[in-house]
């Protein structure tokens, strides 16, 4: 931790807090922020992970955390998924249409081989 009470002409005015410990800052995101007391501050904050995307149309699925994988860890299965079939990979829409081309296959409606490229690998009978 750097701190720097009494500026000088040509002294730095970015005074460091939270520093990492160790080289590795992977997890980390420099930020500055200024102070009251007209100091700008670096702040070392933890990143967050991304959205959880549709795995079809790549839209944001609704109802699954944007948390760390240690803290999904201890939620309960209820607060990390949304309860229908493949709740945590598809969106509503791309599941219903999942489901469909799963019973033309099933009841000989459709061939296999007439599902469309993206839906192949959920469709499986």
């Amino acid at each position: 931790m750097v701190h720097i009470k009494h500026r000088t002409r040509g002294a730095p005015k970015i005074v460091m807090r939270g520093e990492p410990r160790f080289k590795s800052r992977r997890g980390l995101r420099r930020t500055q922020r200024r102070t009251p007391g007209n100091i700008t501050v670096v702040h070392y904050e933890k990143k967050m992970p991304g959205k959880p995307l549709c795995a079809i149309c790549k839209n944001y699925l609704h109802g699954i955390p944007r948390n760390k994988p240690i803290k999904i860890s201890h939620m309960n299965r209820t607060g990390k998924t949304v309860q229908r079939p493949f709740g945590a990979n598809l969106c509503s829409p791309c599941t219903r249409e999942v489901l469909v081309w799963k019973a033309r296959v099933k009841y000989k409606i459709a061939k296999a081989d007439d599902v469309p490229i993206h839906y192949r690998q959920f469709v499986k009978v």
